[in-house]
């Protein structure tokens, strides 16, 4: 009996982190999928691969630069599987390029799930995403560049009838909002943060005793991070300044409270050493956030979405 075949398409550098998030290896140990991942960064965000530095090497991995090297292959696996392919796409309708990778796939008729981009809690607010935009301090030529372009793909979108054979939604927000669709089929799901919770939630491990978690950004210590995409000014100062007051920061929040403050890594990067020279010798843990935010006192961050966590 042939395997049925998921193609699971990424707009960025997958992770150790993203095969556990996105279930791929229960799909194929626990109901005998075959998968093969796409990286579809280089040809969607050129350059942007290089931000990731927690590079994970997997048989299921093939790399696309070019969108005619992912065409072939595409067609290649249709021909062999026939109509036994399910698309899973976590590329959002970002720029032309992301627009010809999904029009292509509904053109050529492949079975399709997308997640929903709201893919954790979100705050209740009054403003608009525009009063946001034209803050001073978030204010940048490519934010309300891409803002119109993404307005404009959604209208294309629209006009060439493109849809997904089934969309997961988190939460009954999250369902109210979604456009209608004749032929989309709605999943209800539990975001990323809180499957990884669920998944994690009974095994054991090692518990730490008194600590606080702070959630690292990339952005300034290692390099631009999401900057390279969004053209944010770089408001946090140098890396030299930046870790000059956050471990001033941390000599008091140790001192005031009486606990450790640990690093938590951000998925994109990687740490060679546990204890980190330019964190003052504090200890970069190796555990998920799923994990060591159970038992921390504090959780400390920028504006990371692993805040989640908090409230899980």
């Amino acid at each position: 009996m042939k395997k049925k075949l998921i193609i699971f398409l990424s707009e960025i550098k997958i992770r150790k982190y993203d095969i556990l998030r996105f279930d791929l290896d229960e799909l194929e140990s626990k109901y005998g999928y075959k998968i093969e991942i796409h990286e579809l960064i280089e040809y969607i965000h050129p350059g942007f691969s290089s931000m990731f530095t927690n590079i994970y090497k997997n048989r299921k991995i093939r790399s696309f630069k070019s969108f005619s090297s992912w065409k072939a292959r595409i067609l290649f696996l249709k021909k062999n599987f026939n109509s036994d392919i399910l698309i899973i796409s976590i590329i959002p309708l970002i720029n032309f390029r992301s627009l010809k990778i999904n029009y292509f796939i509904n053109k050529n008729n492949f079975t399709t799930l997308k997640y929903r981009n709201i893919t954790f809690p979100v705050f209740k607010t009054s403003k608009s995403i525009f009063s946001f935009m034209f803050e001073p301090k978030l204010i940048s030529l490519v934010k309300i560049k891409h803002l119109i372009q993404k307005y404009f793909l959604t209208l294309v979108t629209k006009y060439l009838s493109l849809s997904f054979n089934y969309t997961v939604v988190f939460g009954r927000k999250d369902k109210s909002h979604i456009r209608k669709n004749k032929s989309t089929k709605i999943i209800s799901g539990n975001s990323f943060d809180y499957n990884m919770y669920l998944k994690h939630k009974n095994i054991k491990y090692k518990k730490r005793q008194n600590y606080a978690l702070f959630l690292e950004s990339p952005a300034p210590i290692h390099n631009q991070g999401d900057r390279y995409l969004t053209g944010d000014r770089n408001f946090f100062g140098t890396k030299k300044n930046w870790l000059k007051s956050i471990n001033n920061f941390f000599d008091f929040i140790e001192k005031e409270l009486k606990i450790k403050v640990l690093i938590a890594p951000h998925p994109k990067i990687k740490h060679l050493k546990r204890f980190s020279k330019i964190y003052d010798g504090r200890e970069v843990v190796e555990e998920g956030l799923y994990q060591t935010s159970k038992n921390a006192k504090l959780i400390i961050s920028r504006d990371s979405t692993g805040f989640a966590y908090a409230a899980i």
